[in-house]
């Protein structure tokens, strides 16, 4: 089951959580992921498979990787615990997003800008997932017909079973901030744990972290299982990892700092 999320809801919130992001930004847990038997020339789809053991059933952190693009432009996409449904089935808000300013979309689950900013796309859709199982994020690109853009698009899928659970959202850019996706993470860090409302603070979580996995003229690449770092100071949460079996185990809880 799914719903799309109104598109004067995500603006509301996003407005509403601006000012605290920003802040938490600064010293977050950081994810790193790689894929480096993957081609220079990148991967044209790309799978980031998240689990969730415990969840705080409420709106407050943001599970999230980033995805370089061989032009330079750097969206993210991810999950984001919401409170319970009414019939009490554990509800998240998958994300797909792009800070570009060659960014357009005319999806019905995206709207103008991220983060706040006026430029960029933000896509995102309502998802009712069970505990204990992995789900990806899955992002494909297309080059466009002659129009110097490269088309993208987000979906989720039950890893267990195959199955699509919901389109997240689309958007294209021009071909030279876009193209295929890189398979290294660049910049110092491929991802972030973000309490982007000051509510993430005081919550917990348990988190499985798969290996990526990309796609690029019918073979498929694996990556490492992605790794946590933690700053030293300055973070509202403490994130601990333990690898195991291919999956890192990631327990999220309230820490000391502001």
């Amino acid at each position: 089951m799914f719903t799309t999320t109104p598109k004067f809801a995500c603006i509301a919130a996003t407005i509403a959580s601006l000012a605290w992001a920003s802040h938490a930004a600064a010293s977050t847990p950081t994810v790193s992921w790689d894929m480096g038997d993957a081609p220079k020339s990148g991967v044209t789809e790309i799978r980031f498979p998240l689990r969730f053991d415990v969840t705080p059933d409420a709106t407050g952190l943001y599970f999230a990787f980033y995805v370089p693009l061989i032009g330079g432009s750097r969206p993210y996409t991810g999950l984001q615990p919401k409170a319970r449904s009414s019939e009490g089935v554990h509800t998240f808000q998958a994300v797909f997003s792009s800070f570009s300013a060659s960014a357009q979309s005319d999806d019905a689950n995206c709207f103008g800008g991220a983060d706040g900013a006026k430029e960029g796309v933000s896509c995102s859709v309502r998802v009712d997932l069970k505990l204990g199982t992995f789900y990806s994020n899955r992002l494909t690109v297309k080059a466009g017909a002659g129009d110097g853009r490269d088309y993208y698009s987000g979906d989720i899928y039950n890893d267990l079973t195959g199955a699509k659970v919901a389109h997240i959202g689309s958007f294209s850019l021009l071909h030279t901030s876009g193209g295929n996706f890189a398979t290294k993470a660049t910049g110092g860090s491929g991802g972030f744990i973000e309490p982007y409302r000051k509510d993430g603070c005081s919550q917990s979580a348990r988190v499985g972290y798969g290996a990526p996995s990309g796609l690029a003229a019918g073979t498929i690449y694996r990556g490492d299982v992605p790794t946590i770092s933690q700053p030293k100071s300055g973070s509202c949460i403490v994130a601990t990892q333990s690898v195991r079996d291919g999956v890192n185990s990631v327990s999220v809880s309230p820490g000391d700092g502001p």
